[in-house]
């Protein structure tokens, strides 16, 4: 076991390619994954502790904790706990405490903090299982710990057959957790357990579900819980003193079948007033747990915020009972229904309804991997017409083996919703939708008219020709266009397009940070030093002035050019003005140049700044006072008048 620094949620990953019922593989539905859920893949990290920040548990420390699979420790008895020394009182989840940093492993010196009441570690990663700590003594320490506010147990480099011992060591930490009242955020992620391993780890960790009144985010994923288990779990929820605590549930990739998903959901609707995120994807929900899901939805105490149903069993009768439900529904922000292949275009008729309703509250909404075509698309485009909430739309790989499944006229449906007045969106994921070269005249014609959409991804869409690519970047000129990120990452864009693209920047440098050109083959130095002409033309320093200085990010790569990547990373330093100034003093104020006539011909529009720079250059004032020689007519006006009679002179104000 041990503790690892991560960046983030404890990832998610998914179950085998058998049992998705899309056409997609797993390496692309993981891809997404990874990429949509911010999973990191562990980092492990010795004794050195780092700070591990979560806006949701407070300040975390991070450190290293070694543990074994012991088999010859003897089993925790429940005499070893009191309820007493985890009162709410005392385990309390008070977020606003400042938690200690604390450098050291947990092993036997530490344990011995069990005894001393000293707990110092806030926040645990269980990684694997080694041979330094019995998982009795690792359970008695997490159990013990009032200080303990997040533990995450992932299991994906574990060994979970019966013969290395894995399950017992588990089964002894599970008694010693169920005890502890302090953690408010606890994760089991690919702990690959079977059917009595399930049960047997619900019914022991029950306790520590009906009994902790800071869990406040509960995620179980790709542990193959299964129906009875899930049964049991919602058992010990109803049975949960502090229901109002709980605010996120995780339960994806765990084999939840209809029946048993309806049993929990049904569950989730009685006093869980305050969940705000359920997230149920890639198990097999149906119409027996959409009727109580729309029932949560319907409830007038909901606070759901977000709902992740991915790839399960949603159907047309599913899609209608959760449309019914959200036309009273005010509060969801989040709905994920990708990879639900069995829906129709009938069902996305009736679905786009619920985009219409003036009360909606719907920002985000993923399509991803669904079999819409032309008649579901018409429908959604029209029923985004007028909707003024949704700001994400992801349609990634709406496509049949590679081949487009919506034509322009479907395109053109969903596309022609940016030029409503009060639209949204400020980002649309068409990665491997094969829009084409039709479906992208249609995007280009309405970024025209929209000042919203501020990222765009249109990575892998290689139908589209070099004669799409080229009215795409004609587009990006217009004033209105407001995009800032765009990627066309393993597109068929050339060095010929690529001078399209740098003639766009130059008349839009305002906005765009980042254009995602990797893995497109094509590419070569030529195209490369378009873009850097772009955001620097060394010609003069009215034109390194007038280049583009916000474009700092062109994808992760390795072959671009190193003059490129040097002003990719000049231009994150600052603002624009900062880093013009640097442009103009490296290239044409700097190894004793001084070019006065440069000057001169500039723009009075920046000549002052022009002034103000060669002020600070490392030679003095010997730029300045060169400059002033040059151009005696800047100081000849002189507002100082002579008095005739002998007076004094004076001073005008």
């Amino acid at each position: 076991m041990i503790l690892q620094e991560r960046s983030g949620d404890v990832g998610m990953i998914m179950d085998s390619a058998d049992d998705i019922t899309c056409r997609n593989t797993k390496m692309r539905r993981l891809d997404e994954c990874i990429e949509r859920r911010g999973v990191a893949l562990p980092r492990q990290v010795s004794a050195d502790i780092n700070e591990w920040d979560d806006q949701e548990s407070g300040r975390f420390v991070s450190g290293s904790i070694m543990s074994d699979g012991d088999t010859k420790s003897e089993e925790l008895s429940n005499e070893e706990f009191s309820d007493e020394e985890f009162s709410d009182e005392a385990c309390s989840d008070d977020e606003s405490t400042d938690y200690d940093d604390v450098e050291e492993e947990l092993n036997e010196a530490m344990l011995l903090q069990t005894e001393q009441t000293d707990f110092n570690v806030t926040s645990i990663v269980v990684d694997f299982v080694s041979d330094d700590m019995s998982g009795q003594e690792a359970g008695r320490y997490i159990g013990e710990n009032p200080r303990l506010k997040k533990l995450a147990i992932a299991g994906g480099s574990m060994e979970w057959d019966g013969e290395s011992g894995t399950l017992e060591w588990f089964s002894k930490l599970c008694k010693g957790l169920a005890h502890n009242r302090s953690i408010g955020h606890m994760s089991l992620e690919e702990c690959n357990l079977n059917e009595k391993a399930a049960m047997a780890t619900i019914t022991t960790l029950s306790p520590f579900f009906e009994l902790n009144a800071n869990l406040h985010r509960l995620e179980i994923v790709s542990c193959n819980l299964g129906d009875e288990t899930i049964r049991m779990l919602a058992s010990a929820l109803s049975r949960r003193e502090n229901k109002g605590s709980l605010q996120r549930i995780i339960l994806d990739a765990n084999g939840i079948g209809d029946e048993s998903g309806s049993e929990l959901v049904h569950t989730l609707n009685h006093g869980y007033d305050n969940l705000t995120h359920l997230s149920l994807g890639d198990n097999e929900l149906g119409s027996k747990a959409c009727i109580a899901l729309g029932d949560l939805l319907s409830s007038p105490n909901t606070q759901l915020k977000s709902l992740d149903i991915e790839n399960n069993q949603i159907d047309d009768g599913c899609i209608t009972v959760l449309t019914n439900a959200l036309s009273s529904n005010t509060v969801l922000n989040e709905l994920r229904l990708s990879f639900n292949c069995s829906i129709t275009q009938a069902g996305w008729k009736t679905f786009s309804t619920c985009l219409q309703n003036p009360r909606s509250s719907l920002e985000i909404l993923d399509l991803s991997s669904t079999n819409i075509a032309d008649d579901g698309a018409i429908a959604l485009g029209r029923g985004l017409m007028n909707n003024k909430t949704l700001t994400t739309l992801s349609c990634h790989d709406i496509s049949a083996n590679g081949m487009p499944i919506i034509t322009s006229h479907g395109w053109r449906s969903i596309f022609g919703s940016l030029q409503n007045k009060g639209s949204a969106l400020r980002m649309i994921d068409l990665r491997y939708s094969s829009i084409g070269e039709g479906g992208l005249l249609a995007l280009t014609n309405a970024l025209a008219g929209n000042s919203t959409v501020k990222m765009l991804d249109l990575s892998y869409n290689k139908q589209i020709p070099a004669a799409g690519w080229r009215s795409f970047f004609a587009c990006l000129e217009h004033p209105n266009v407001a995009l800032e990120e765009v990627s066309l990452r393993g597109n068929n864009v050339t060095d010929e397009e690529m001078t399209h693209l740098s003639r766009a920047l130059r008349a839009n440098n305002g906005t765009m940070e980042s254009i995602d050109l990797g893995d497109n083959s094509s590419l070569t130095s030529v195209g490369w030093a378009h873009i850097s002409r772009v955001l620097c033309d060394k010609s003069s320093a009215m034109a390194v002035y007038s280049s583009n200085h916000t474009l700092s990010s062109l994808g992760d790569q390795d072959d671009i050019p190193a003059d490129l990547d040097d002003l990719l990373q000049l231009n994150q330093t600052g603002s624009k003005k900062d880093v013009s100034r640097e442009k103009i003093l490296r290239y044409h104020f700097q190894d004793g140049k001084t070019n006065i006539q440069e000057l001169i011909d500039m723009n009075s529009n920046i000549l002052h700044h022009a002034i103000s720079w060669s002020c600070t250059n490392v030679t003095g004032h010997t730029l300045l006072y060169n400059f002033l020689r040059s151009l005696p007519s800047l100081v000849a006006s002189v507002n100082i008048i002579a008095n005739t009679s002998g007076a004094k002179r004076k001073r005008l104000s």
